[in-house]
Order: structure tokens, then sequence, then C-alpha cells
């Protein structure tokens, strides 16, 4: 029984002793911690104006362009170009510039409706919408 006492006691002079060590520590003070520079206000030029492509199924022909008599649509597909149009529908590539209004001949996209004078052998006539 004397030894439990004794270890209660030492466990208490220990406690007294830490609690005593803790009292004497000096708060530090803190230094002072940089705040974060933040960047200057970036300046914007603006956004970019993007011009859109033909969408999928819109004509290539512009409003003022008027259609060639009896020419049928015709859907742009994987693989074409003009000169393969033009082959393919027994055309030139200057007519069909000129039949559809095209300002680039090197610029048509899959979807997008051209009117040919003859649709290829392949192809079935198009909903010209």
């Amino acid at each position: 029984m004397r030894s439990a006492a004794l270890k209660m006691r030492r466990m208490a002079l220990a406690l007294a002793a830490l609690l005593l060590s803790a009292c004497n520590l000096v708060a530090a003070t803190p230094s002072p911690v940089p705040s974060p520079t933040l960047p200057a206000t970036p300046t914007f030029a603006g956004i970019p104006s993007i011009t859109p492509l033909p969408g999928l199924g819109q004509t290539a022909t512009p409003a003022a362009c008027a259609i060639p008599q009896g020419w049928q649509a015709y859907t742009v597909r994987v693989g074409d170009s003009l000169t393969t149009i033009a082959e393919r529908s027994g055309s030139t590539v200057p007519a069909l510039v000129q039949g559809n209004c095209l300002p680039n001949a090197d610029q048509i996209f899959v979807g997008q409706v051209l009117y040919l004078p003859f649709l290829p052998p392949d192809v079935r006539p198009t909903s010209s919408g």
C-alpha cells in the first residue's frame, strides 16, 4: 500500500513540476507573417471577336445571293472539297463558287449546304429548308 501511495506522490509532484514549468514559459511574440501581395489588377484589351463558321445544315449562300434556277441542295460530307464536288457533279469550281457566292473556294465545311447544277449520281437531293 505504501508503494501505491509513493507512486501517487511521485505522479503528483511530476504534475506539479510540469504545471510550474508551464507557468514560467514566456509567451513568445509571433513574428509578423508577411501578407501575400496580389498582382496588379490585370487589364483586358477586350474579348476577341469570333466569327462563327457556317453551322450544320445552313446554306452557304448569303441572303443577297440568288441560287441559280434549277440547282439542287447538296450537303458537304467528310472528305469533300469543292474540286471533288465539281468533278462528281459535272461542274467546275468557278461555277460552284459563283453559283453559291462563296468568298473562298478553299473554305467549305462538313454539313454546309451548297447548290449544284446536277447532283452527283450517288447522292439523294437534300431538302433546302
